[in-house]
């Protein structure tokens, strides 16, 4: 299956259209792919998830700073990738999580060659002169083979410190002004969707919300394409010769991880790492390959 970004029909653009979105809230799909044969388009460098606000409305955008100036991007045309330089052998205190002498897969809080290094952000210019106070990350849901845990890494440098996303509907608050960077770990290979929805409190007016809309399988990312309509992702299959088509399965869901403040024996280096600074295409039925 793939995730792709396209205008949304006159059609679907009134279904969503129909589903307004909270004021000042903005909510995104992240796509991790896990594995030795996981592949994506950003498969290392750094980047950061965070609030923008572009003609009135919030939106969720990624900092890619693999090119200079970096890029703020809609989160939906990049799928990390985790390969083996992400790979660890979970110890026994990841028994809470994974199975001990298992794989599993980590982003960590210090950057590394080879894994894409994704951190949060609350540092968009018109985030930090717009707005007051800190920005709610929340995590909605979760769909992949395995689990999934986000946590801070502990006061010393190893261990779990802070959590981060315990669950479906749990949230941290990243302060106004600040980078942060978190410990993201995956205990299957295969893809991941994570849906995180992100809140500010403006100085002034409400910020119209962007993302919620939803029209079947589509999700409104903030954008608008060039017909005026809005842009959306979708999740699509593939037929024998490759061509796009409508999934017929349905996805699996997976739950993410309580997490137990242990001792970690595998090398989580630093702490948290933190930053304040200044200012009309064809459907088929298909199955999913």
């Amino acid at each position: 299956a793939t995730r792709i970004t396209r205008e949304a029909t006159e059609a679907e653009a009134a279904t969503l259209a129909s589903n307004s979105a909270p004021a000042n809230t903005a909510r995104t799909t992240l796509t991790v792919s896990v594995g030795d044969g996981a592949s994506g388009n950003a498969t290392d460098g750094h980047f950061d998830l965070g609030p923008a606000i572009e003609n009135g409305t919030l939106v969720a955008r990624v900092k890619d700073d693999r090119t200079q100036p970096a890029q703020w991007v809609d989160p939906s045309s990049l799928t990390f990738a985790l390969g083996d330089a992400a790979r660890i052998t979970a110890p026994a205190d990841l028994g809470f999580v994974a199975t001990p002498g298992s794989s599993v897969w980590l982003i960590p809080s210090t950057q590394i060659a080879g894994v894409p290094w994704l951190g949060l952000n609350s540092q968009r210019e018109e985030i930090v002169t717009g707005t007051t106070g800190p920005v709610q990350f929340t995590l909605d849901a979760v769909e992949g083979p395995g689990r999934v845990a986000v946590f801070n890494a502990g006061a010393l440098g190893s261990g779990v410190g802070e959590h981060v996303f315990d669950g479906p509907g749990t949230g941290y608050t990243l302060g106004a002004n600040t980078h942060a960077h978190q410990n993201w770990v995956f205990t299957a290979p295969g893809t991941y969707t994570l849906t995180i929805t992100m809140r500010v409190t403006p100085n002034g007016a409400a910020l119209a919300g962007s993302g919620f809309g939803s029209g079947g399988d589509l999700t409104a990312t903030g954008a608008t394409g060039p017909n005026g309509r809005p842009m959306v992702s979708q999740v699509v299959g593939r037929t024998a010769s490759g061509k796009e088509c409508d999934l017929s399965l349905a996805t699996t869901g997976a739950d993410t991880i309580p997490l137990t403040v242990v001792s970690l024996t595998w090398a989580l280096t630093g702490a948290a790492c933190v930053w304040v600074g200044a200012i009309g295409r064809r459907r088929n039925l298909c199955k999913a390959l």
